[in-house]
Parts: structure tokens; sequence; C-alpha cells
């Protein structure tokens, strides 16, 4: 991080840094720490700049937009700060406790994952004025499997749609099924949840948009049968959102995420993230197998 940018981070402070914490950067690049300072008090900074790649830069300044519009919630922490100069975007937060879950922790903090995400469902918020919809925050959601098939995409490994033009029909009516007005996170993963003693909080809204609670839901349960299977059987995900939601529109959903990831799984590597391509490959994977069980 430049110096200048270090400096002008030190005048949204009310007391001098005594520690500095790395924390895990996950998928995305840049820098990630923890600020302990004199009184004891502590923040979270995220910053990143373009030379990691062009993207990102431009996915942090729509998360500090994003944190302007959404409303005040005990389960996400502040935005304290934010600080552009073109190149570099700073992101300085109010610290929340707790950590991201991992594999190996035990059953018990899985579970209060889950709990969360029902409770975000169940209990949805409507999104706030300036919060763009779904469709056009993912502009590539409802088009993998068309641009996959245009591009010459071979099918006949699919047994959840013999055809890819099958596919392609149920990822465009997806479009409807997942529209509304419900506030979305929009990139609802077990990892970007902190777990702590009494609660736990959401973070990253980078991909925050309008629609159905239905997105999240199966963006959250997915990535749960990806990383923790015997946490998270299918059947019992499955389970849990056929008791919120209407069949034909929770395998349009699929339908859409499987083709999303697939078609995203399938581009060229993203310089500064070397992870990015096998995790889409991995969600892909895991929509493909859940579409291919409910697939008449």
């Amino acid at each position: 991080m430049p110096i200048r940018l270090a400096e002008r981070m030190s005048t949204w402070l009310p007391v001098p840094i005594v520690r500095v914490e790395h924390q895990p950067s996950g998928l995305a690049p840049g820098i990630r720490c923890t600020l302990t300072l004199a009184d004891g008090s502590r923040r979270f900074l995220k910053a990143v700049g373009d030379h990691h790649n062009p993207r990102s830069p431009v996915i942090f300044a729509r998360e500090a937009r994003i944190n302007v519009l959404l409303p005040r919630m005990s389960l996400r922490p502040e935005l304290a700060a934010h600080l552009s100069d073109g190149r570099w975007e700073l992101l300085l937060f109010e610290h929340v406790a707790g950590s991201a879950w991992t594999l190996g922790a035990d059953e018990p903090s899985f579970e209060r994952c889950v709990a969360s995400m029902l409770r975000w469902v169940d209990d949805p918020l409507p999104a706030p004025a300036g919060l763009e919809p779904l469709a056009d925050v993912e502009t590539d959601l409802f088009r993998g499997w068309a641009t996959l098939r245009d591009a010459g995409w071979p099918a006949g490994s699919l047994r959840s749609a013999r055809r890819l033009d099958t596919l392609c029909q149920l990822e465009d009516e997806a479009r409807a099924m997942l529209a509304g007005d419900t506030l979305l996170h929009g990139d609802l993963r077990i990892d970007n949840m902190l777990i702590s003693e009494k609660a736990v909080s959401i973070v990253d809204w980078a991909w925050a948009s309008r629609g159905s609670p239905l997105f999240d839901m199966l963006t959250f349960l997915n990535d749960g049968m990806v990383r923790a299977s015997a946490l998270c059987p299918r059947k019992v995900a499955d389970d849990l959102v056929a008791a919120r939601f209407p069949d034909p529109a929770i395998l349009r959903g699929l339908a859409a995420l499987a083709g999303f990831y697939s078609h995203a799984a399938s581009r060229p590597p993203v310089p500064g993230l070397p992870g990015l391509r096998p995790f889409q490959q991995r969600q892909a994977a895991g929509f493909l197998r859940w579409l291919e069980d409910r697939a008449p």
C-alpha cells in the first residue's frame, strides 16, 4: 500500500495504531488486516490496487458504495471510512469479533451458520433505494449456458438436461423466478460469515442486490455441500429449500447458477486471483450434481 495512503488512513483514526494482524485474503487479492489502536479499540482494513488486476478496485469501490446504502444491521460491520485515489481502494470497517468457519471446525459452528442463513431468508429485509436488481449486478447469471452453447461447448455428459437448449431455456426463465425486492447479499458463502461466541456476522457485501432470497439460499447451501458434504448432505439442503420455495423456481435457479459457474470456470485465469477458477469449478460441479438430482 502506498505510504501516502497509509498516512491519510491514519487521519481517520482517533489514536495511533499499535498492532497490525494480517488476515487471510480468501479469493480476493489485496490487503486485509485487523488494526489495534492505542486505546484498545480495533478496526478492520481491506485495500486493493489495480496492479493486482483492474477489476478488483472496481469491486471494492462498489462495496464501499453498497455499505452506504445498506440499513444498519447487527449482523454486518459498519463502514467507518473509504479512500480512493484512482488506483487504490481502502475500506476501513468497525471491527466485528469472530472468525470464519474452516473445514475441521466443530459441527455446532456450522449449524450456527446455517441457522443464521435461514433467519436471513425467512425474515428478509427490503432492498434499499438505489440498489440494483440481481440481473444487473450478475450480468452473466442468466446466460451462462447460452454462452457455452454458442461457443460449441459439449453437453453430452449432462444427465440433468440432455440438450443444452433445455438448460438455456431454464436459465432464461430463472430471470423472473429470482427477481424481487428483497435485500440479497449476493455472495452468501460460509467463508463470508464470522462466528463468535455471541453472534454470526455476514461480511463482504460487494455483490449485494435486490431479488429473491432463493438466490442467497441456493448459493449458501451449495457452498456448504461443496466444502463439507458430511455436515450439509444434499437431501437435507434440498428439503430446506423445498420447504420455502416452489419446485419450478428451485429448478430454474439451480440451472442458472450451474450455467453461471460452468461458464465462469471455463474462462482464462484472472491475474492476481489464482484460486478463482478452481473455486468456480467446484461450485459448478456442486450445482450440476444438485440440478441432476432435481431435473425430471
